[in-house]
């Protein structure tokens, strides 16, 4: 059984016991403002053309809350309110690989931006040298810095601050 989308970290810890610290644990991030720029995306294009009724309470809450990207950026990104781990994506990266102190609990953090070359170097350590992932789920949209104003940028700055500073992100443009 693998560890899910939560930040549960020291319970996971706890839960896997004495095996914890024989595992090779690792993680991918993304830029906090391509990550968000990602969410709203995929939400937007696959809620399309389908009952609200058939869609989950975050995608639903996105779409009342946040009908632009601006105001995803404004009215959903300073809630965190897990439910079932379905706001995932409002939580600091840092909440997934860090423990309370702040220090990092895994032994690779991958970047999204790297994923090719990252996850080979994870499947390589895990014994499936050649295996490559496939890309699924897809979104098509443009450069993330398209999307911000200066107001919006500063949101996203200040809300994932800690991952900026963790991983070292930058606000970047084309």
């Amino acid at each position: 059984e693998h560890v899910a989308h939560r930040p549960h970290r020291l319970e996971d810890r706890e839960a896997l016991g004495p095996g914890w610290d024989g595992l090779f644990r690792f993680a991918f991030v993304r830029n906090p403002w391509d990550r968000l720029v990602s969410w709203y995306s995929m939400i937007r294009q696959q809620s399309q053309g389908r009952p609200r009724r058939q869609l989950n309470r975050l995608w639903n809450y996105v779409l009342e809350q946040g009908p632009t990207f601006e105001d995803f950026v404004r009215n959903c990104t300073a809630t965190i309110d897990d439910v079932d781990g379905r706001k995932s994506f409002l939580f600091n990266q840092a909440d997934y690989v860090c423990d309370s102190s702040g220090k990092l609990i895994v032994d690779f953090v991958g970047r999204y931006e790297n994923l090719s070359s990252d996850s080979a170097l994870v499947l390589r350590r895990l014994g499936l040298p050649g295996l490559k992932l496939p890309h699924v789920n897809r979104s098509h949209h443009e450069h993330y810095s398209r999307y911000y104003s200066e107001e919006t940028r500063q949101i996203v700055a200040e809300r994932y601050a800690r991952d900026l500073e963790l991983f070292g992100y930058r606000f970047e443009t084309e």
